[in-house]
């Protein structure tokens, strides 16, 4: 459930707040993590792309009967909301603040399909990566490694694999979630982005799964007629790609999903 009213200034307008999670409230806590800044009497979203920020205006209306104003800096479009009000009760769910973003717990503790909306907000601060014609894969960048994983078991709830990799550049850390092959073209079916260009982007068909990796016992692994260094490469390095797992007939094997062990952590350090 969202937070009650915040205290706020006793001269400050009321608005319409949101009683219980909505898809639309999941969707706007999206965008504002993503994109979204409160500062001293408000709150603002800025994109590149004017239907983002068109439905940004939209969900304000409805959840909170507030009205946007409308312009463009910088290159991009943006949308501001001028309330100590709804800013104060923003800042009660947690999240949203510039130095700590995080997933909201009132979207974690929601069922799967307001997790999914907001996911869909999330990640219009990602990336549609098309090579040729095959769309490779999709990408969010973070400078928070917790909500990287958040993200991550998000997707995986919603049958979507992904992987984080850290990134090092010009001296700054942040964490990168991928999705590539078959579960970009699944990122497309279940969450989608709210931007038209970029779900145009997704249309495009997706590549074979090279980049999940499946560790194999080679007693298990099965001939694939016309490839037979298919086996022997399975068997001689102990794992195969999911796309290789499906022509190999390891259809079990498809069924989870796999991550390298990097470190243990314990009470006494790394072992």
């Amino acid at each position: 459930m969202p937070p009650p009213p915040a205290d706020a200034d006793v001269r400050a307008r009321v608005f319409k707040l949101p009683s219980r999670m909505s898809l639309s409230l999941a969707e706007f806590l999206g965008l504002m993590v993503a994109d979204g800044s409160i500062f001293q009497s408000g709150f603002r979203l800025m994109k590149r792309h004017e239907d983002v920020v068109d439905r940004f205006e939209f969900l304000c209306a409805e959840l909170f009967s507030a009205t946007c104003t409308r312009f463009f800096a910088r290159g991009a479009f943006g949308c501001e909301v001028s309330s100590t009000y709804i800013r104060s009760w923003l800042e009660s769910i947690g999240g949203l603040d510039p130095n700590r973003k995080h997933v909201p717990q009132q979207v974690l503790d929601s069922s799967l399909r307001f997790q999914r909306l907001f996911l869909r907000g999330l990640f219009e601060d990602g990336t549609v990566n098309v090579k040729g014609d095959r769309l490779d894969h999709v990408a969010l960048t973070t400078a928070y490694v917790e909500m990287a994983r958040t993200v991550q078991m998000m997707l995986l709830e919603s049958g979507i694999i992904s992987s984080v990799f850290e990134v090092l550049s010009q001296g700054h850390r942040s964490w990168r979630v991928n999705i590539y092959g078959y579960n970009a073209s699944l990122f497309a079916e279940r969450i989608r982005f709210v931007s038209s260009l970029k779900n145009e982007q997704l249309q495009t068909p997706s590549g074979p799964e090279n980049r999940y990796l499946i560790p194999v016992d080679g007693s298990t692994v099965g001939d694939v007629p016309g490839k037979p260094w298919m086996k022997a490469n399975a068997r001689h390095r102990g794992y195969v790609s999911r796309d290789a797992a499906r022509q190999l007939g390891l259809m079990d094997a498809l069924k989870f999903h796999h991550e390298r062990i990097e470190s243990i952590l314990t009470e006494g350090g790394f072992r």
